[in-house]
């Protein structure tokens, strides 16, 4: 069922995707028996209707919680690695991730809005914007990028989230345009400029921001603060992005979307992330590739509060061409377009920052002398806002030096088990890599490893109580366990990785290792 699933979902059409049900065997004589599988069944996610019910699907066609099942699966896959349930099972997540599912927008942005209490920012934002550029503008903004792409003129420099080439054209970069354009060329832009006569980069992005200047400053911006409820936000920087075969490399059929050569010249997504430099973003459909809701800028919503990694989970935003999408920085997203689709996907983005201070009347600090004021002081439950912060403080480089504003602000490491506490798995893997170092101090292990058990108390890398009593319990002992919990419980990709590695290691070294770990 699995399959005919997928297959249905490769048309790349709208068509009615197929169902899947589940259901017991009538055949079941023993009551007690069924309905404490049913009980056991539905804490893994799956849900059986009464005989006078019609079965719920979600609206990807599927009669179960993959949130509650996915968990489930990653820990029956490595209890029963090397079996043939195993490798079945691996089948079947590897089949669950390739699905691609629709996001469906809310008719009712503010359903999906949270107020700050410190401000009047708005957090947790998708609003959808369709028709931002008409066509006609979008065929002008090709007919320069042909040019671009011809040249090949796109950065391939690595990108800060992957080090993938980045295949980026910045246009406008913290509120100035990458070229000022002066008397003249204003101009001679206004009359228009031919394809012929683009000779120069200068003059490719020139012709660029003047095309979109207005539809940005003039409609989006406007738009943007009203969704944001913030008057002080302005747009800080645009650029292009480029995903998917590239002009001239589809056209040779011996070529494979996976071979190392085409890798080094382009990209076919973006790791799932939350933003560090943006307190919003808008993603802009240049094409109509994303149209149908199955390729390009993707998000993995919360369920029950809950964030994952999980590709399982993952949902599509469905954008016509010039339609656009804007996000703050805590919805997790990343970018996806399948390598068999063999077109490129482009996208505009704008990134928008926010100047207002994050508390209402309170005297000047650090908050109106950081880049990102509206990461600073994130509420004790808000385990996003925490590790943002943290990985702001950590990663964000500025060339005024303004980053070590935010870095002395901030103890990346208590923010980052503050928010693990809460079962956030981007702060654990990122706390186990801290652990793994040697960089956290041995007085914080007890506070690393009850969280752990009270957030699964069947976790088996927890250290035992006797290697806690006798002392031997080091931080650099709960690197697994995080990893473990970050990997089983939220699909997180880099923790499964940094888990096997270090695994792979201790068993190399297996003599420091005991027998009950060794059989783990």
């Amino acid at each position: 069922i699995e399959h005919d699933l997928f297959q249905d979902q490769l048309r790349y059409d709208d068509g009615t995707t197929a169902m899947l049900s589940i259901s017991l065997d009538d055949n079941n004589e023993d009551a007690a028996t069924a309905s404490e599988l049913q009980v056991q069944l539905g804490h893994i996610g799956f849900s059986f209707p009464t005989n006078d019910e019609e079965p719920t699907y979600t609206n990807d066609g599927i009669q179960m919680d993959l949130s509650k099942y996915e968990p489930f699966l990653n820990s029956f896959i490595i209890r029963h690695r090397g079996t043939e349930q195993g490798n079945a099972s691996l089948i079947l997540h590897k089949m669950l991730c390739e699905r691609r599912v629709s996001y469906q927008f809310s008719n009712d942005d503010d359903d999906q809005m949270e107020q700050s209490q410190s401000s009047g920012r708005r957090r947790n934002v998708v609003s959808h914007h369709p028709s931002v550029l008409a066509p006609s503008i979008i065929d002008e903004v090709h007919s320069i990028l042909d040019v671009v792409k011809s040249r090949q003129w796109l950065s391939t420099n690595p990108d800060s989230v992957d080090g993938l080439p980045s295949l980026h054209l910045n246009l406008i970069t913290n509120g100035k345009p990458l070229f000022d354009i002066d008397e003249e060329e204003e101009g001679a832009i206004e009359e228009g400029v031919s394809v012929e006569e683009l000779s120069t980069f200068p003059q490719c992005i020139k012709s660029l921001v003047k095309v979109l200047r207005p539809h940005l400053y003039e409609n989006l911006l406007p738009a943007a603060r009203k969704v944001l409820n913030s008057p002080t936000v302005e747009i800080s920087d645009v650029f292009i992005r480029s995903y998917g075969v590239q002009p001239g490399q589809q056209e040779d059929d011996t070529v494979d979307a996976d071979d190392d050569d085409i890798e080094s010249k382009t990209r076919f997504g973006l790791s799932p992330h939350f933003d560090v430099t943006a307190y919003a973003t808008c993603v802009m459909a240049l094409d109509a590739v994303a149209s149908s809701g199955k390729q390009g800028l993707y998000t993995i919503p919360p369920t029950n509060g809950f964030h994952t990694s999980s590709a399982v989970l993952k949902k599509f935003f469905p954008l016509k061409k010039g339609d656009g999408v804007v996000h703050t920085f805590d919805i997790l997203h990343g970018v996806d377009v399948d390598p068999r689709l063999n077109q490129p996907r482009t996208s505009l983005i704008i990134w928008f920052t926010d100047s207002s201070e994050s508390s209402v009347g309170e005297k000047e600090d650090v908050s109106s002398s950081v880049n990102q004021p509206w990461l600073l002081r994130p509420s004790k439950d808000d385990d996003i806002g925490q590790f943002v912060l943290a990985l702001a403080s950590e990663r964000t480089v500025e060339e005024d030096g303004s980053h070590l504003k935010l870095k002395s602000a901030v103890d990346p490491l208590q923010l980052y088990i503050s928010s693990a506490a809460q079962g956030n798995v981007f702060a654990m893997t990122a706390l186990g890599q801290m652990c793994d170092d040697g960089v956290v101090p041995d007085d914080q292990c007890d506070v690393i490893r009850d969280f752990l058990l009270a957030l699964d108390s069947s976790n088996p890398y927890v250290p035992n109580d006797e290697l806690e009593a006798s002392g031997r319990c080091k931080c650099e002992a709960l690197a697994n366990p995080l990893w473990y919990h970050a990997a089983i419980q939220g699909g997180h990709r880099v923790a499964q990785v940094s888990l096997a590695d270090n695994l792979m290691l201790q068993y190399m070294t297996e003599d420091n290792m005991s027998v009950k770990e060794k059989e783990r």
